[in-house]
């Protein structure tokens, strides 16, 4: 390639897809903030002692941090997992009440006849009406299931991806069943897209410069009489690059990815690694060819510097900064997320395991 500065653009928008989901992410199975000052209200509600005014106001200002950081997740959340090609349909009782016996089977009939899609593969969820009892919710999910699976013609396990029961928090006065099929989060393609670009761009460099990669790790193109350049060595800094990646994305991503798409899943993760080495490429590449070496000989370099620099050899300097700064500040976002909490979340919840009052 003559100008490598041209993947620059679409090397970015690649990139800052990998830091907004982290940032969104919350960790499953431990109680927000918000919940543990509810339980705490609720224990002292208990004992009859009440806060000092002065936590009253702290824990009000907190509310507020909390709520407001609470929706900025959610909007990158809505944006970054955004479901391209999801499909949904519902339909609601004629009568109010929990819907029993023919009734459900009406609700059933329904739904079938509206989808478009299949709903074998789909998340179904029957909404009863709010305050319908626990064991009227059991009964009628029982009942439900099994009409379910007599509709589909195959064992229940099997008649949709999820079967849920679930009572209405506001006020209803009819139930509704709504299925849901899941398409591929926006931010999934858009890092598919952009490794196929990449891939195909620069002639499937991912198979042609394989070897040269061994080879230069293996140190077979140093120079022996070199000293004093550079700061690691080519094995020390593939050591340093595996160190960041091994664990989050190779063992605890896999591991999930496998639970919850199944065995299927390990195919995708190898294509999306083949095609994701074109786009490692690109970025290390950049990297490299715009770092900056300071006058105490420490080597600064990465995404915010190439963007900067390297846009502004094409006449774009202004866009150049300002992608570098919201590049950094996603990557801030993206460390608390992916570089924290989902790792604490994931050895929380395997100590949890053989140390059960956690």
């Amino acid at each position: 390639m003559r100008d490598p500065r041209r993947l620059l653009l679409p090397l970015f928008l690649v990139l800052a897809a990998l830091a907004p989901p982290a940032l969104a992410q919350e960790p499953t199975g431990a109680p927000t903030p918000a919940q543990q000052d509810a339980a705490a209200d609720a224990a002292q509600a208990e004992a009859g002692t009440a806060k000092p005014e002065g936590a009253a106001q702290q824990k009000g200002a907190l509310d507020a941090v909390d709520a407001f950081v609470g929706k900025v997740n959610g909007a990158i959340a809505t944006v970054f997992f955004y479901d391209v090609g999801g499909k949904s349909a519902s339909t609601s009782a004629a009568a109010g009440g929990a819907p029993r016996g023919a009734d459900l089977q009406v609700l059933i009939d329904a739904l079938h006849e509206q989808a478009r899609f299949d709903l074998g593969i789909s998340s179904v969820t029957l909404t009863l009406p709010a305050g319908t009892s626990d064991a009227v919710r059991d009964e009628v999910g029982a009942e439900f299931r099994a009409l379910w699976a007599a509709k589909a013609g195959v064992p229940v396990a099997d008649s949709a991806k999820t079967l849920d029961v679930a009572v209405a928090k506001e006020t209803t006065a009819n139930a509704t069943l709504a299925a849901t099929r899941s398409g591929i989060p926006l931010t999934v393609l858009w890092l598919v897209l952009g490794a196929i670009y990449f891939t195909l761009r620069m002639g499937f460099i991912n198979l042609r410069g394989f070897k040269h990669a061994i080879q230069v790790v293996r140190g077979k193109f140093d120079d022996p009489d070199a000293h004093g350049h550079g700061e690691v060595s080519h094995f020390q800094a593939l050591a340093s690059a595996l160190s960041a990646t091994v664990g989050l994305g190779n063992i605890a991503g896999v591991a999930i990815a496998i639970s919850v798409g199944g065995p299927g899943a390990t195919f995708w993760m190898i294509m999306a690694g083949f095609l994701g080495m074109s786009s490692k490429f690109a970025e290390c590449t950049l990297g490299q060819k715009y770092r900056q070496v300071r006058p105490d000989g420490r080597v600064m370099g990465g995404a915010m510097y190439y963007l900067s620099d390297g846009l502004k050899g094409l006449g774009m300097a202004p866009l150049g900064k300002l992608l570098a700064v919201l590049f950094a500040v996603l990557c801030i976002g993206g460390s608390f997320g992916g570089g924290n909490t989902f790792q604490v979340n994931q050895s929380l919840n395997a100590l949890k395991e053989s140390v059960p009052f956690l």
